[in-house]
């Protein structure tokens, strides 16, 4: 059910019809005391037990209801990250959204102390909630964001769904999530107040392999593909350049193309829209390539593909003899080679170039192409 459409109303209202005792269980603590909170000061009878339970002993199953998920007043960008991405956040948070309050979510606990540290030294208020916190710290936490004693909040998903602050200016996801099911709950902390909002992503294409073990370690299934499927859609949302606005409502079976967007997303405000070009041909040869290459080298990698179909003199493809593959050095005079990660970044996503993804007992988390 898409944010902000009444999920609180779903068990408060029959709780409050019926005479007896209701027991209602949140997966995220929270949420937890953010709708305790609430309850109470409306002069309602609630109290709560809670365990510290780590995110990673939890899954929550995620049941779409289609209702609009177009919310005009957020604006979505996604920026190529460069190194961490640190300084890069430090330089927007402080330039745009200074004294304003803000969320930061990060996939892994070491991120969020790390760059709250960094904004703490920039100068900027900040504080970090992870689920490896203990209750009392978590509630010192959340507390001190939502009353303003700290601005900035940089947190992992155990934080934020329910947690209805009207002023949050300014989401930002460190690192890609990993589906847009989970973005749109993500993001719609922001500008409940419908006033503009801004939803940040920073973007690196290898970070996608932080979320294929958890993909790996599922059981063989549909499961398992849809898992997949899921991410691949995520990375399309930031490569493709497609309106973010429209890509999000067709996903979710609100209209697409039939969205206005008025400039709200960077693809739009920056006149970037690009019209499709036939390049079945080229891929149809780094098809060919991959095949060709996995006859001498069972192991290819992206990049070695890249090398490869781009005509690297390098020693990772000079000492593995890859340069006598008939597709060697195809790409070299119709991609650059930035264009052809990308376009092969594309093909993974599509399904096209097929991937064998890391087993839950290899400490390599980098998967190898198949053709």
């Amino acid at each position: 059910m898409p944010t902000g459409s009444g999920k609180t109303i779903c068990y408060a209202v029959p709780a409050l019809m019926k005479p007896k005792v209701t027991v209602v269980i949140f997966p995220l603590l929270a949420l937890l005391l953010d709708q305790v909170e609430r309850m109470r000061s409306q002069g309602l009878n609630f109290c709560f037990f809670m365990s510290d339970m780590d995110e990673a002993e939890r899954e929550i199953q995620t049941k779409v209801i289609r209702q609009p998920s177009n919310r005009p007043n957020l604006l979505f960008h996604v920026v190529a990250k460069k190194a961490d991405g640190k300084e890069a956040i430090v330089s927007l948070v402080k330039k745009e959204f200074p004294e304003q309050c803000d969320i930061i979510y990060c996939v892994e606990r070491k991120d969020t102390i790390d760059i709250a540290y960094h904004l703490k030294t920039a100068g900027v208020n900040a504080v970090f909630f992870h689920a490896g916190m203990d209750v009392k710290s978590k509630q010192e936490t959340v507390e001190s964001w939502k009353l303003g004693a700290a601005h900035f909040i940089y947190a992992t998903v155990a934080f934020g769904m329910g947690i209805n602050k009207p002023d949050v200016r300014f989401v930002v996801h460190h690192s890609m999530p990993k589906d847009l099911e989970s973005y749109v709950q993500e993001y719609g902390r922001a500008g409940r107040d419908c006033n503009d909002a801004h939803c940040y992503i920073f973007f690196r294409f290898e970070e996608r392999t932080k979320h294929l073990p958890n993909i790996s370690s599922l059981p063989d299934g549909d499961r398992k593909w849809v898992s997949l499927n899921g991410l691949n859609d995520m990375v399309k949302y930031c490569i493709i350049p497609v309106c973010r606005r429209q890509q999000i409502a067709s996903y979710f079976g609100d209209g697409g193309a039939g969205i206005n967007c008025d400039k709200s997303c960077d693809i739009c405000s920056s006149g970037n829209l690009e019209h499709p070009i036939d390049f079945s041909d080229d891929a149809i040869q780094i098809l060919n390539c991959v095949d060709s290459m996995r006859q001498l080298q069972p192991k290819v990698t992206t990049k070695l593909l890249v090398l490869t179909f781009h005509g690297s003199k390098s020693n990772a493809v000079i000492s593995k003899g890859l340069e006598n593959v008939n597709e060697y050095g195809k790409g070299k005079n119709k991609f650059s080679e930035k264009g052809l990660l990308k376009f092969i970044q594309c093909l993974i996503i599509k399904n096209i170039v097929h991937e064998q993804l890391p087993s839950a007992n290899e400490n390599s988390t980098t998967p190898y192409l198949e053709e």
